[in-house]
């Protein structure tokens, strides 16, 4: 049995042409500079914990605890874009401790990529005995100094990884604990090294947890990609391979990290 919690880990107010692509006719739309207020929505920020028979899975950590006290200073000019929100006990730790574990417990810390409300909460779980990233994400981080905050790593031993040796639904994957059970699956294109994680049951009953393939509940009726990309035809194909799986007779749900219509839940496989 597989046990799937979904807690926030924060919140995040940004401009709504972040969660749709081209929902403006301005290519900037997403960034809020010079747009009304009325445009600004509240959307919350997700981690998901893995309880697996051969160990943890944290998968993102949410906001770092200094947005608490100065967001604008931690984030520098990205505050202007994303304004932070971290509620005393909401921090990925503080999480960890309702479930009685710590970052020591975790066997495995998958980051879905490197952006600020995916990766800020590192150093409260750097501890755990494996953090992993994709390859690409690791790379792109090394150049885009502008989109990725590198400071929130330091100290951090990242384990790169490539999906190649398996598959899981036509897709190559990196089968986490040997079993067929839980894959990381490239999902490019709002990052060039996004990881979603396929988790399932011996019965092929299964669920998707999308990062940012999608930032709404509807993304995948509306077939609306993110606002924010770094290649569009990728995360085309990412959400329309996202939008096949939920077709599926096992599939019992695809949970996209900012959607305001998930809720904190425990998910039995």
């Amino acid at each position: 049995m597989i046990r799937v919690h979904v807690f926030k880990t924060g919140m995040v107010e940004v401009d709504e042409a972040l969660l749709y692509h081209q929902l403006s006719t301005n290519p900037l739309a997403y960034t809020g500079l010079f747009r009304s207020p009325k445009h600004r929505v509240l959307i919350p920020v997700t981690s998901y914990l893995i309880e697996h028979p051969k160990g943890y899975l944290l998968y993102d950590t949410g906001w770092h605890k200094a947005v608490r006290q100065d967001p604008k200073k931690h984030l520098g000019y990205r505050y202007l874009f994303s304004k932070p929100y971290l509620p005393e006990g909401w921090a990925v730790d503080e999480r960890l401790r309702h479930f009685g574990l710590s970052a020591k417990d975790l066997d495995y810390l998958v980051l879905s990529h490197l952006d600020l409300d995916h990766a800020g909460g590192l150093a409260h779980v750097k501890d755990a005995k494996r953090i992993m990233v994709h390859e690409k994400e690791w790379q792109a981080a090394q150049k885009d100094k502008v989109r990725y905050l590198s400071s929130l790593w330091e100290g951090v031993n990242f384990e790169t990884f490539m999906t190649r040796t398996n598959q899981v639904f036509g897709k190559a994957s990196y089968d986490v604990f040997g079993d067929d059970s839980v894959h990381l699956v490239a999902t490019p294109g709002h990052s060039l090294g996004l990881t979603s994680i396929v988790v399932k049951n011996p019965e092929d009953d299964f669920i998707v947890l999308g990062s940012d393939v999608g930032y709404a509940g509807d993304s995948i009726e509306k077939r609306k990609i993110p606002g924010v990309l770094a290649d569009k035809p990728a995360a085309v194909s990412s959400l329309m391979w996202m939008k096949d799986l939920s077709q599926m007779a096992g599939c019992k749900g695809i949970f996209f990290n900012h959607d305001i219509r998930q809720k904190e839940e425990t998910i039995v496989l």
